[in-house]
């Protein structure tokens, strides 16, 4: 058995208790935060994009796929590779099922969400800053949103 809880008195398992409850609660509103500043920094793209419904960004998943198909241009083109946007804008949906696979789908699905949400961001970053010609910022922006957010609501044309 991992913990054995017979061994504590009340008074510590009840501090276990709370010292849990408070982390979860902590963690809540963590996510909670992140989500909303994401969802505003997407509110701000699709404006830029001149998107009918910027409300949107506000609904998980969907989100992912206006972005990618606001962002993503016909073919999508991966180094040497490219691929046509009507299976791009998807990505979201196989890192779904990439999670369902034993051991290496995680890892498959981080390097997915990396390379076409680092993607995204390099288009909306050429959107916002037509000058803008890097190509790592959105790899970085997409393993650390605070990048993204700095990014888009530092830009001067939303």
């Amino acid at each position: 058995m991992f913990l054995n809880f017979e061994n504590y008195d009340e008074k510590t398992l009840a501090v276990i208790g709370v010292a849990l409850v408070g982390m979860l609660i902590f963690w809540i509103i963590c996510a909670l935060i992140v989500y909303i500043i994401n969802s505003i920094a997407y509110m701000k793209i699709f404006k830029a994009y001149d998107y009918s419904h910027p409300g949107y960004a506000w609904v998980p998943f969907l989100n992912l796929h206006i972005l990618g198909n606001l962002s993503f241009t016909d073919p999508v083109e991966f180094g040497k590779y490219s691929y046509s946007k009507k299976y791009v804008i998807w990505w979201w949906v196989v890192d779904i099922i990439l999670c369902a696979i034993p051991r290496v789908g995680g890892f498959l699905a981080i390097l997915l969400t990396l390379l076409c949400l680092g993607k995204c961001y390099n288009m909306v970053y050429k959107k916002l800053d037509p000058a803008y010609d890097g190509k790592a910022l959105g790899i970085i922006s997409a393993l650390i949103p605070i990048v993204m957010w700095i990014k888009v609501f530092s830009s001067k044309t939303v």
